[in-house]
Protein backbone atom coordinates (compact mmCIF):
# COMPACT_ATOMS: atom_id res chain seq x y z
CA UNK A 1 0.00 0.00 0.00
CA UNK A 2 3.24 2.25 0.67
CA UNK A 3 3.94 2.27 -2.42
CA UNK A 4 1.09 2.57 -4.59
CA UNK A 5 0.97 4.50 -7.77
CA UNK A 6 -1.07 7.70 -9.08
CA UNK A 7 -2.37 4.75 -11.75
CA UNK A 8 -2.79 2.27 -9.25
CA UNK A 9 -5.02 4.47 -6.98
CA UNK A 10 -7.05 5.34 -9.74
CA UNK A 11 -7.56 2.00 -11.39
CA UNK A 12 -8.64 1.37 -7.47
CA UNK A 13 -11.13 4.20 -7.39
CA UNK A 14 -12.56 3.33 -10.32
CA UNK A 15 -12.92 0.02 -9.29
CA UNK A 16 -14.61 1.26 -5.90
CA UNK A 17 -17.00 3.55 -7.65
CA UNK A 18 -18.00 0.50 -9.91
CA UNK A 19 -18.19 -1.79 -7.19
CA UNK A 20 -20.83 1.10 -5.61
CA UNK A 21 -23.04 1.85 -8.32
CA UNK A 22 -23.72 -2.40 -9.28
CA UNK A 23 -25.94 -2.31 -5.91
CA UNK A 24 -29.66 -2.70 -6.72
CA UNK A 25 -32.22 -0.55 -4.90
CA UNK A 26 -32.90 -2.55 -1.54
CA UNK A 27 -36.18 -0.14 -1.14
CA UNK A 28 -38.62 -0.97 -4.17
CA UNK A 29 -41.88 -0.83 -1.98
CA UNK A 30 -41.28 1.06 0.54
CA UNK A 31 -43.90 3.43 2.74
CA UNK A 32 -42.73 6.26 4.70
CA UNK A 33 -43.50 3.79 7.93
CA UNK A 34 -41.44 1.59 6.47
CA UNK A 35 -38.98 4.43 6.37
CA UNK A 36 -39.16 6.00 9.27
CA UNK A 37 -38.65 2.74 11.36
CA UNK A 38 -35.40 1.95 9.17
CA UNK A 39 -33.86 5.19 9.87
CA UNK A 40 -34.87 5.21 13.67
CA UNK A 41 -33.35 1.53 14.02
CA UNK A 42 -30.16 3.20 12.09
CA UNK A 43 -29.17 5.53 14.73
CA UNK A 44 -28.47 2.62 17.78
CA UNK A 45 -28.35 -0.68 15.64
CA UNK A 46 -24.76 0.07 13.71
CA UNK A 47 -24.95 -3.63 12.45
CA UNK A 48 -28.58 -3.43 10.97
CA UNK A 49 -26.75 0.10 9.14
CA UNK A 50 -24.40 -1.90 7.66
CA UNK A 51 -25.92 -4.67 6.52
CA UNK A 52 -29.05 -2.07 5.03
CA UNK A 53 -26.84 0.39 3.27
CA UNK A 54 -23.82 -1.64 2.30
CA UNK A 55 -24.25 -4.61 1.06
CA UNK A 56 -21.68 -4.43 -1.13
CA UNK A 57 -19.11 -4.60 2.39
CA UNK A 58 -21.70 -6.93 4.22
CA UNK A 59 -21.42 -10.02 1.73
CA UNK A 60 -20.66 -12.46 4.83
CA UNK A 61 -23.12 -11.70 8.01
CA UNK A 62 -20.96 -9.86 11.18
CA UNK A 63 -19.96 -11.51 14.27
CA UNK A 64 -19.85 -10.64 17.84
CA UNK A 65 -16.37 -9.14 16.97
CA UNK A 66 -17.69 -6.24 14.88
CA UNK A 67 -20.11 -5.31 17.80
CA UNK A 68 -17.28 -5.54 19.87
CA UNK A 69 -15.30 -3.07 18.18
CA UNK A 70 -17.61 -0.71 16.70
CA UNK A 71 -18.71 -0.86 20.45
CA UNK A 72 -14.66 1.03 21.35
CA UNK A 73 -15.90 3.84 19.01
CA UNK A 74 -18.26 5.08 21.77
CA UNK A 75 -15.35 6.05 24.10
CA UNK A 76 -14.84 9.73 24.08
CA UNK A 77 -11.05 11.43 24.75
CA UNK A 78 -9.31 8.81 24.38
CA UNK A 79 -7.08 6.74 22.13
CA UNK A 80 -8.08 3.76 20.83
CA UNK A 81 -6.03 1.10 19.43
CA UNK A 82 -7.78 -1.95 17.71
CA UNK A 83 -5.55 -4.68 16.79
CA UNK A 84 -6.87 -7.13 15.14
CA UNK A 85 -6.63 -10.15 12.27
CA UNK A 86 -6.54 -9.60 8.35
CA UNK A 87 -9.08 -9.55 6.43
CA UNK A 88 -11.58 -9.49 9.35
CA UNK A 89 -13.34 -6.00 8.40
CA UNK A 90 -11.54 -3.84 10.56
CA UNK A 91 -11.37 -1.01 7.94
CA UNK A 92 -14.19 -1.20 6.70
CA UNK A 93 -16.52 -1.28 9.68
CA UNK A 94 -14.29 1.69 11.66
CA UNK A 95 -12.74 3.92 9.11
CA UNK A 96 -15.74 4.04 6.36
CA UNK A 97 -19.20 2.49 7.51
CA UNK A 98 -18.68 3.94 10.95
CA UNK A 99 -17.51 7.03 9.81
CA UNK A 100 -20.67 7.64 7.72
CA UNK A 101 -23.06 6.38 10.18
CA UNK A 102 -21.58 8.71 12.99
CA UNK A 103 -21.35 11.48 10.31
CA UNK A 104 -25.20 11.10 9.41
CA UNK A 105 -26.02 10.79 13.06
CA UNK A 106 -24.34 14.48 13.75
CA UNK A 107 -21.63 12.07 16.60
CA UNK A 108 -19.16 14.21 14.73
CA UNK A 109 -18.32 17.62 12.45
CA UNK A 110 -14.85 16.96 11.43
CA UNK A 111 -13.07 13.62 10.95
CA UNK A 112 -9.45 13.18 10.17
CA UNK A 113 -7.88 10.11 8.66
CA UNK A 114 -4.12 9.69 8.57
CA UNK A 115 -2.05 6.77 6.92
CA UNK A 116 1.32 6.03 5.84
CA UNK A 117 0.74 8.96 2.65
CA UNK A 118 -1.06 10.72 1.46
CA UNK A 119 -2.33 8.70 -1.26
CA UNK A 120 -3.02 5.78 1.25
CA UNK A 121 -5.13 8.07 3.35
CA UNK A 122 -7.19 9.73 0.18
CA UNK A 123 -8.20 5.98 -1.05
CA UNK A 124 -10.14 5.79 2.71
CA UNK A 125 -11.62 8.95 2.42
CA UNK A 126 -12.18 8.30 -1.13
CA UNK A 127 -14.31 5.74 0.01
CA UNK A 128 -16.30 7.75 2.48
CA UNK A 129 -17.21 10.23 -0.45
CA UNK A 130 -18.06 8.02 -3.04
CA UNK A 131 -20.51 6.30 -0.65
CA UNK A 132 -22.39 9.21 -0.12
CA UNK A 133 -21.94 10.35 -4.15
CA UNK A 134 -23.32 7.15 -5.21
CA UNK A 135 -24.94 4.57 -2.86
CA UNK A 136 -28.42 4.89 -3.67
CA UNK A 137 -29.94 3.29 -0.80
CA UNK A 138 -28.12 5.95 1.43
CA UNK A 139 -29.22 8.49 -1.01
CA UNK A 140 -32.74 7.33 -0.87
CA UNK A 141 -33.08 7.60 3.09
CA UNK A 142 -30.48 10.28 3.68
CA UNK A 143 -30.67 12.99 1.00
CA UNK A 144 -27.80 13.49 -1.07
CA UNK A 145 -24.95 14.61 1.24
CA UNK A 146 -21.69 15.00 -1.73
CA UNK A 147 -23.08 16.12 -4.74
CA UNK A 148 -20.76 15.42 -8.13
CA UNK A 149 -17.83 17.83 -8.52
CA UNK A 150 -18.12 18.37 -4.83
CA UNK A 151 -14.75 18.55 -2.82
CA UNK A 152 -12.15 15.79 -3.87
CA UNK A 153 -10.77 12.56 -2.43
CA UNK A 154 -8.14 14.80 0.13
CA UNK A 155 -11.02 16.35 1.51
CA UNK A 156 -14.85 17.14 1.36
CA UNK A 157 -17.67 18.65 3.01
CA UNK A 158 -21.46 16.80 3.45
CA UNK A 159 -24.70 18.86 2.92
CA UNK A 160 -25.30 18.25 6.68
CA UNK A 161 -21.77 20.11 7.31
CA UNK A 162 -19.31 17.22 8.43
CA UNK A 163 -15.71 17.53 7.15
CA UNK A 164 -13.96 15.33 6.06
CA UNK A 165 -9.97 15.43 6.01
CA UNK A 166 -7.19 12.76 4.46
CA UNK A 167 -3.34 13.80 5.15
CA UNK A 168 -0.06 11.33 5.46
CA UNK A 169 2.25 11.19 7.98
CA UNK A 170 4.17 14.19 9.50
CA UNK A 171 1.75 16.71 8.03
CA UNK A 172 0.57 18.82 10.45
CA UNK A 173 -2.77 17.87 12.27
CA UNK A 174 -2.58 20.25 15.48
CA UNK A 175 -4.23 23.52 14.24
CA UNK A 176 -6.77 21.92 11.75
CA UNK A 177 -10.05 23.76 12.05
CA UNK A 178 -13.53 23.58 10.12
CA UNK A 179 -15.42 26.48 10.52
CA UNK A 180 -15.42 27.00 14.07
CA UNK A 181 -14.76 23.26 14.78
CA UNK A 182 -11.51 21.41 15.65
CA UNK A 183 -11.45 17.57 14.75
CA UNK A 184 -13.71 15.28 17.13
CA UNK A 185 -12.36 12.27 15.67
CA UNK A 186 -8.88 11.24 14.11
CA UNK A 187 -8.78 7.98 12.69
CA UNK A 188 -5.28 6.40 12.17
CA UNK A 189 -5.12 2.96 9.28
CA UNK A 190 -2.75 1.91 7.29
CA UNK A 191 -0.16 4.06 9.41
CA UNK A 192 2.94 1.78 9.00
CA UNK A 193 4.42 -0.82 6.91
CA UNK A 194 4.18 -4.00 8.48
CA UNK A 195 7.92 -4.57 7.00
CA UNK A 196 9.47 -1.34 8.59
CA UNK A 197 11.69 -2.05 11.70
CA UNK A 198 13.62 0.67 12.76
CA UNK A 199 12.33 1.31 16.40
CA UNK A 200 13.71 4.95 15.79
CA UNK A 201 10.44 5.73 13.50
CA UNK A 202 8.68 3.45 15.62
CA UNK A 203 9.08 6.05 18.43
CA UNK A 204 8.52 9.12 16.03
CA UNK A 205 4.78 7.51 14.54
CA UNK A 206 3.56 7.02 17.94
CA UNK A 207 4.64 10.81 19.50
CA UNK A 208 2.79 11.73 16.35
CA UNK A 209 0.00 9.79 17.54
CA UNK A 210 -0.17 10.70 21.20
CA UNK A 211 1.27 13.67 20.76
CA UNK A 212 0.18 15.61 17.40
CA UNK A 213 -3.07 14.36 17.44
CA UNK A 214 -4.42 13.82 20.64
CA UNK A 215 -3.07 17.31 20.63
CA UNK A 216 -5.34 18.52 17.94
CA UNK A 217 -8.97 18.72 19.87
CA UNK A 218 -10.66 21.68 20.90
CA UNK A 219 -12.80 22.07 24.30
CA UNK A 220 -14.87 19.37 23.59
CA UNK A 221 -12.68 17.15 23.00
CA UNK A 222 -12.42 13.84 20.98
CA UNK A 223 -11.53 10.39 19.90
CA UNK A 224 -8.65 8.65 18.28
CA UNK A 225 -8.98 5.28 16.69
CA UNK A 226 -5.93 3.49 15.74
CA UNK A 227 -6.41 0.47 12.90
CA UNK A 228 -3.06 -1.84 12.57
CA UNK A 229 -1.88 -5.29 13.31
CA UNK A 230 0.71 -6.45 16.24
CA UNK A 231 3.13 -7.86 13.73
CA UNK A 232 6.57 -6.57 14.88
CA UNK A 233 7.95 -5.59 18.27
CA UNK A 234 9.53 -2.29 17.24
CA UNK A 235 6.52 -0.55 15.48
CA UNK A 236 5.05 2.58 17.41
CA UNK A 237 1.38 0.02 17.20
CA UNK A 238 3.64 -1.92 19.72
CA UNK A 239 5.41 0.49 21.40
CA UNK A 240 1.89 1.82 22.27
CA UNK A 241 0.68 -1.63 23.37
CA UNK A 242 3.65 -1.86 25.57
CA UNK A 243 2.85 1.51 27.43
CA UNK A 244 -0.89 0.54 27.83
CA UNK A 245 0.60 -2.62 29.20
CA UNK A 246 2.44 -0.28 31.73
CA UNK A 247 -0.08 2.01 32.47
CA UNK A 248 -3.03 0.05 33.15
CA UNK A 249 -4.37 2.95 35.30
CA UNK A 250 -4.43 5.43 32.48
CA UNK A 251 -8.31 5.30 31.31
CA UNK A 252 -7.08 7.77 28.30
CA UNK A 253 -5.53 5.28 26.60
CA UNK A 254 -6.41 1.47 25.42
CA UNK A 255 -5.19 -1.16 23.26
CA UNK A 256 -7.86 -3.31 22.08
CA UNK A 257 -6.10 -6.43 20.83
CA UNK A 258 -8.57 -9.38 19.09
CA UNK A 259 -7.14 -12.78 18.05
CA UNK A 260 -8.72 -15.03 15.37
CA UNK A 261 -7.94 -17.90 16.98
CA UNK A 262 -9.45 -17.37 20.39
CA UNK A 263 -8.53 -20.03 23.41
CA UNK A 264 -10.95 -21.19 25.45
CA UNK A 265 -11.62 -21.94 29.45
CA UNK A 266 -12.08 -25.72 28.49
CA UNK A 267 -8.72 -26.08 26.47
CA UNK A 268 -10.59 -26.05 23.65
CA UNK A 269 -10.58 -22.90 20.47
CA UNK A 270 -13.01 -21.29 18.73
CA UNK A 271 -12.74 -18.51 15.37
CA UNK A 272 -13.61 -15.32 16.46
CA UNK A 273 -15.40 -14.67 13.02
CA UNK A 274 -16.70 -18.30 12.51
CA UNK A 275 -19.27 -16.83 9.74
CA UNK A 276 -16.35 -15.23 8.28
CA UNK A 277 -13.54 -17.53 8.83
CA UNK A 278 -14.14 -20.91 10.62
CA UNK A 279 -11.56 -22.68 12.08
CA UNK A 280 -10.86 -24.87 9.55
CA UNK A 281 -10.48 -22.18 7.34
CA UNK A 282 -7.93 -20.81 9.73
CA UNK A 283 -6.05 -23.40 10.29
CA UNK A 284 -5.60 -24.13 6.36
CA UNK A 285 -4.30 -20.63 6.12
CA UNK A 286 -1.95 -21.14 9.36
CA UNK A 287 -0.90 -24.48 7.40
CA UNK A 288 0.23 -22.19 4.39
CA UNK A 289 1.73 -19.40 5.49
CA UNK A 290 3.71 -20.89 7.95
CA UNK A 291 3.09 -20.96 12.42
CA UNK A 292 5.10 -17.79 12.43
CA UNK A 293 3.53 -15.09 9.95
CA UNK A 294 -0.09 -16.82 11.14
CA UNK A 295 1.28 -15.71 14.83
CA UNK A 296 1.72 -12.70 13.80
CA UNK A 297 -1.19 -11.35 11.16
CA UNK A 298 -3.94 -13.37 12.74
CA UNK A 299 -2.82 -14.09 16.29
CA UNK A 300 -1.04 -10.43 17.01
CA UNK A 301 1.78 -12.23 18.43
CA UNK A 302 5.38 -10.74 16.80
CA UNK A 303 7.04 -13.32 16.85
CA UNK A 304 9.78 -12.16 14.96
CA UNK A 305 11.48 -9.39 15.06
CA UNK A 306 14.98 -9.70 13.04
CA UNK A 307 16.33 -11.35 10.48
CA UNK A 308 18.98 -12.08 11.70
CA UNK A 309 19.10 -10.81 15.61
CA UNK A 310 16.07 -11.23 17.52
CA UNK A 311 15.49 -9.25 20.34
CA UNK A 312 14.45 -12.37 22.48
CA UNK A 313 18.21 -13.25 22.19
CA UNK A 314 19.44 -9.96 24.27
CA UNK A 315 20.02 -10.89 27.93
CA UNK A 316 20.77 -8.11 30.44
CA UNK A 317 22.18 -7.93 33.69
CA UNK A 318 22.45 -5.19 36.27
CA UNK A 319 25.62 -3.16 36.11
CA UNK A 320 25.37 -1.61 39.12
CA UNK A 321 25.29 -4.73 41.27
CA UNK A 322 27.99 -6.60 38.93
CA UNK A 323 31.68 -6.79 40.07
CA UNK A 324 33.46 -6.15 37.12
CA UNK A 325 36.47 -7.15 39.23
CA UNK A 326 35.79 -10.39 38.52
CA UNK A 327 35.83 -10.11 34.84
CA UNK A 328 38.98 -11.87 33.72
CA UNK A 329 39.60 -9.51 31.01
CA UNK A 330 38.23 -6.20 29.95
CA UNK A 331 38.66 -4.71 26.42
CA UNK A 332 37.81 -1.39 24.93
CA UNK A 333 36.82 -1.12 21.36
CA UNK A 334 36.94 1.61 19.27
CA UNK A 335 35.48 1.72 15.51
CA UNK A 336 35.84 5.54 13.76
CA UNK A 337 33.32 5.48 11.01
CA UNK A 338 34.94 6.27 7.48
CA UNK A 339 33.12 9.82 7.13
CA UNK A 340 33.05 12.30 10.00
CA UNK A 341 29.55 12.20 10.38
CA UNK A 342 27.98 9.73 8.27
CA UNK A 343 28.24 6.07 9.62
CA UNK A 344 28.39 5.46 13.18
CA UNK A 345 30.79 5.86 15.58
CA UNK A 346 31.97 2.83 18.19
CA UNK A 347 33.65 3.05 21.59
CA UNK A 348 32.90 0.04 23.26
CA UNK A 349 33.86 -1.45 26.87
CA UNK A 350 33.44 -5.12 27.10
CA UNK A 351 34.07 -7.63 30.06
CA UNK A 352 34.69 -11.57 30.25
CA UNK A 353 33.01 -13.37 33.02
CA UNK A 354 32.66 -17.02 33.07
CA UNK A 355 32.03 -17.87 29.45
CA UNK A 356 29.62 -14.87 28.87
CA UNK A 357 30.83 -11.05 27.25
CA UNK A 358 29.13 -8.50 29.54
CA UNK A 359 28.74 -5.22 27.74
CA UNK A 360 29.74 -2.39 30.60
CA UNK A 361 29.44 0.99 28.41
CA UNK A 362 28.58 1.64 24.99
CA UNK A 363 28.87 5.17 22.86
CA UNK A 364 27.62 4.28 19.97
CA UNK A 365 26.74 8.06 17.78
CA UNK A 366 26.72 9.85 14.59
CA UNK A 367 29.37 12.35 15.82
CA UNK A 368 32.09 14.06 15.00
CA UNK A 369 35.89 12.67 15.29
CA UNK A 370 36.63 14.98 17.83
CA UNK A 371 33.70 13.63 19.88
CA UNK A 372 35.25 10.08 19.78
CA UNK A 373 38.26 10.80 20.88
CA UNK A 374 36.99 13.06 23.98
CA UNK A 375 34.84 9.60 24.44
CA UNK A 376 38.03 7.46 24.30
CA UNK A 377 39.79 9.74 27.37
CA UNK A 378 36.79 9.49 29.09
CA UNK A 379 36.88 5.72 29.03
CA UNK A 380 40.73 5.36 29.76
CA UNK A 381 40.08 6.88 32.75
CA UNK A 382 37.10 5.14 33.84
CA UNK A 383 38.39 1.98 33.07
CA UNK A 384 42.36 2.13 33.57
CA UNK A 385 42.49 -1.81 33.65
CA UNK A 386 41.30 -2.26 30.12
CA UNK A 387 42.94 -2.27 26.57
CA UNK A 388 42.04 -0.06 23.86
CA UNK A 389 41.96 -1.21 20.39
CA UNK A 390 40.96 0.62 17.61
CA UNK A 391 40.45 -0.34 13.85
CA UNK A 392 43.19 1.23 11.73
CA UNK A 393 41.63 2.14 9.01
CA UNK A 394 41.22 5.89 9.97
CA UNK A 395 44.96 6.00 12.12
CA UNK A 396 47.00 7.82 10.08
CA UNK A 397 44.23 10.90 9.80
CA UNK A 398 43.82 9.86 13.30
CA UNK A 399 47.11 10.73 14.36
CA UNK A 400 47.13 14.00 12.81
CA UNK A 401 44.29 14.94 15.55
CA UNK A 402 45.50 13.56 18.86
CA UNK A 403 48.14 15.93 19.30
CA UNK A 404 45.84 18.91 20.89
CA UNK A 405 43.93 16.35 22.70
CA UNK A 406 47.04 14.58 24.22
CA UNK A 407 48.11 18.46 24.83
CA UNK A 408 44.62 19.13 26.57
CA UNK A 409 44.84 15.92 28.73
CA UNK A 410 48.46 16.04 29.46
CA UNK A 411 48.68 12.53 28.39
CA UNK A 412 48.64 10.36 25.06
CA UNK A 413 46.34 7.10 25.52
CA UNK A 414 47.73 3.63 24.80
CA UNK A 415 45.63 1.92 21.86
CA UNK A 416 46.58 -1.17 20.13
CA UNK A 417 45.98 -1.21 16.27
CA UNK A 418 44.30 -3.67 14.75
CA UNK A 419 43.22 -4.83 11.28
CA UNK A 420 40.29 -6.38 10.20
CA UNK A 421 40.82 -8.76 7.09
CA UNK A 422 37.49 -10.52 7.44
CA UNK A 423 34.95 -9.29 5.11
CA UNK A 424 32.16 -7.12 7.44
CA UNK A 425 29.20 -9.05 6.76
CA UNK A 426 31.10 -12.28 7.53
CA UNK A 427 32.02 -10.52 10.74
CA UNK A 428 28.69 -9.86 11.90
CA UNK A 429 27.13 -13.39 10.79
CA UNK A 430 29.73 -14.91 13.15
CA UNK A 431 28.36 -13.16 16.05
CA UNK A 432 24.94 -14.75 15.43
CA UNK A 433 25.28 -17.79 17.57
CA UNK A 434 26.95 -15.23 20.41
CA UNK A 435 23.36 -13.80 20.78
CA UNK A 436 21.34 -17.23 19.98
CA UNK A 437 23.22 -19.14 22.60
CA UNK A 438 23.37 -16.10 25.68
CA UNK A 439 26.73 -15.31 25.65
CA UNK A 440 26.07 -11.86 25.24
CA UNK A 441 24.97 -9.69 27.76
CA UNK A 442 23.60 -5.20 27.35
CA UNK A 443 23.24 -3.56 30.90
CA UNK A 444 19.45 -3.42 31.75
CA UNK A 445 18.95 0.32 32.13
CA UNK A 446 18.87 0.91 28.63
CA UNK A 447 20.34 4.41 27.36
CA UNK A 448 19.96 6.00 24.28
CA UNK A 449 23.22 3.95 22.40
CA UNK A 450 22.10 0.62 23.91
CA UNK A 451 18.73 1.00 22.14
CA UNK A 452 20.42 2.72 18.99
CA UNK A 453 23.02 -1.00 18.76
CA UNK A 454 19.14 -2.95 19.42
CA UNK A 455 17.93 -1.29 16.41
CA UNK A 456 20.95 -2.02 14.02
CA UNK A 457 21.07 -5.92 15.21
CA UNK A 458 17.52 -6.28 14.54
CA UNK A 459 17.52 -4.55 11.47
CA UNK A 460 20.38 -6.15 10.01
CA UNK A 461 21.22 -6.45 6.98
CA UNK A 462 18.32 -4.10 5.70
CA UNK A 463 19.40 -1.18 8.50
CA UNK A 464 21.44 1.33 6.60
CA UNK A 465 23.86 1.21 9.93
CA UNK A 466 26.03 -1.87 10.76
CA UNK A 467 28.91 -0.30 12.69
CA UNK A 468 26.78 -1.68 15.95
CA UNK A 469 27.20 -4.91 14.71
CA UNK A 470 30.00 -4.73 13.30
CA UNK A 471 31.99 -3.20 16.31
CA UNK A 472 30.43 -5.55 18.07
CA UNK A 473 31.29 -8.44 16.66
CA UNK A 474 35.22 -7.34 16.27
CA UNK A 475 35.16 -6.80 20.29
CA UNK A 476 34.01 -10.28 20.91
CA UNK A 477 36.75 -11.80 18.66
CA UNK A 478 39.27 -9.73 20.34
CA UNK A 479 38.87 -11.87 23.38
CA UNK A 480 40.24 -14.42 21.30
CA UNK A 481 42.85 -13.70 18.84
CA UNK A 482 44.87 -11.02 21.32
CA UNK A 483 47.29 -11.30 24.18
CA UNK A 484 45.88 -11.26 28.12
CA UNK A 485 48.37 -8.95 29.07
CA UNK A 486 46.35 -5.77 30.74
CA UNK A 487 48.70 -4.61 33.10
CA UNK A 488 49.44 -1.63 31.02
CA UNK A 489 48.29 2.11 32.56
CA UNK A 490 48.38 5.63 31.14
CA UNK A 491 50.00 7.60 33.11
CA UNK A 492 50.16 11.77 32.26
CA UNK A 493 52.98 12.83 29.95
CA UNK A 494 54.02 15.86 29.17
CA UNK A 495 55.04 14.49 25.64
CA UNK A 496 52.05 14.53 23.19
CA UNK A 497 52.56 11.42 21.22
CA UNK A 498 50.21 8.94 20.54
CA UNK A 499 50.98 5.16 21.20
CA UNK A 500 49.31 2.90 18.82
CA UNK A 501 50.50 -0.37 18.85
CA UNK A 502 50.05 -3.12 16.35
Amino acid sequence: MSKMTRKEYDKRIEQMIDDIKSQNFAFPNDTAEKKLERKNKDRYDFIFFKETYFPHYATIPSGKFHRDIHNITNYHNTINAIAGPRGFGKTVDIAVIDSIWRAINGDHKFQIICSLNELVASERNAAIRYEFMYNQNLIYDFGQQVGEGQGSDEKFTTKDGCRFLAIGYGQPIRGKIFRSKRPTRILFDDFEDHKARNPKIGREKLQYVTEEAFGAFGPEGGIILWLGNLTHKTSAFAMFHDRCEAEPENDKICFWLFKAIVALPSGGEESLWPEGFPLERLHEIKTTITTAAFERHYQMNPVQDGLKFKSSWFKYYNRYEFDISKCSRIITYVDPSQTATGDSKYVATWGFYEGCYYLLELWLRQASLDDMIHEMYARHKKYPQARMYMEITLQQYLWSLLPKFAEEYKYSIPVFGVENKIDKALRIDLLEPFFQRGYIFFYSDKDHDILYLEEQLTGYPDHPMKDGPDGTAKAVDLFATTTMDTSYQGQPRESNSFHAMH
